[in-house]
């Protein structure tokens, strides 16, 4: 069943939820209810704050100004970070392992990665020569399935065999992907601060009168990543950021992060509901907010920043643009 179908279902049973009882209805984008996000001890997050979305259907970096005003800065031009590793994970037939069978393929990854090496395989990191906030994950991919099929023939894999470097592969996707998105969201953070969308960094502020530093947020299923949470806290640390992880069990729960932002932006503006539910259609893309993801000025250099991950112990992970 495609998406559009699956959407369809939705809103036929909402439609006939909202028409048997007093349930009013608001129309919501897939994407920008993981935008609102929460401290996990349940004090709201100030606005603006940048928000990095990745997950299985999306990879976006957006300034959230208010509960229905955001500000794309960038996004993935091919697939989404969930969907590149679930597609890996399949490939490498990591279901077929018992400790894996009832968890989706990135937490697979996350899984096997522990202990593993992140420097086995130099699988190339997208878009380095792209001083964009756009992301990439399909030339990764597809860099690792190349990987896979040449040690599936040097060990004569067949059948449902696994390779026997499984954890370093892991590993290695684990690593790069992580590199990836903290270096976008890094960029994003530094532009952000200089072009005044957010509170200036520290580093910014010179001259200055002091304030409260910008915020960072991650959303989406693959925030779920502790890797990926704990090289970005590093990060905004290095910075001085205020870096904000939505709750696991928000991340990969999209009904009920639909729900609440559905109430946040009823609280604002109650004149967002509409009585007309003929009125209501599915739109498979649906444009967020103002889009400024082409404009020059985010051609700047990262400053460089250290990062040391869980998975590569004595390793160093360097972000130098």
């Amino acid at each position: 069943m495609g998406l559009d179908s699956r959407l369809q279902i939705v809103l036929f049973t909402t439609w006939f939820a909202a028409l048997s009882s007093t349930i009013s209805l608001s129309s919501q984008s897939s994407s920008s209810p993981s935008y609102s996000a929460e401290r996990p001890d349940r004090r709201r997050v100030e606005f603006p704050y940048l928000v990095l979305l990745a997950s299985g259907g999306h990879c976006q970096l957006a300034v959230v100004r208010a509960i229905d005003d955001f500000v794309l800065l960038g996004q993935t031009i091919d697939d989404a970070p969930g969907e590149a590793l679930d597609k890996v994970a399949r490939r490498l037939k990591l279901h077929k392992l018992p400790e894996c069978r009832l968890i989706s393929g990135g937490a697979a990854i996350e899984l096997l990665a522990r202990g593993a090496n992140p420097h086995a395989f130099p699988f190339p990191e997208p878009m380095m020569d792209y001083r964009s906030c756009d992301f990439s994950f399909s030339g990764l991919k597809n860099s690792v399935f190349r990987e896979i099929t040449r040690l599936e023939k040097r060990h004569g894999i067949e059948a449902d065999a696994l390779v026997p470097e499984l954890g370093d592969i892991c590993a290695s996707v684990q690593r790069v992907t992580v590199q990836h998105l903290v270096r976008r969201t890094q960029r994003a953070l530094e532009f952000c601060s200089r072009r005044g969308l957010l509170p200036p960094l520290p580093s910014d502020e010179e001259g200055q009168e002091a304030t409260a530093p910008p915020t960072v947020v991650v959303a989406g299923g693959v925030a779920c990543n502790g890797v990926l949470r704990d090289a970005l806290a590093q990060m905004c640390d290095h910075l001085g950021a205020t870096f904000v992880a939505t709750p696991a069990g928000l991340c990969s729960d999209n009904g009920l992060m639909i729900a609440w932002n559905g109430l946040e932006v009823y609280a604002a503006s109650p004149a967002t509901v509409v009585e007309d539910l003929d009125s209501y259609r599915v739109e498979r893309r649906c444009p967020l907010g103002k889009d400024i993801s082409q404009e020059k000025e985010k051609r700047l250099s990262n400053s460089k920043v250290v990062l040391k991950t869980e998975a590569a112990v004595a390793a160093v992970i360097r972000f130098i643009v």
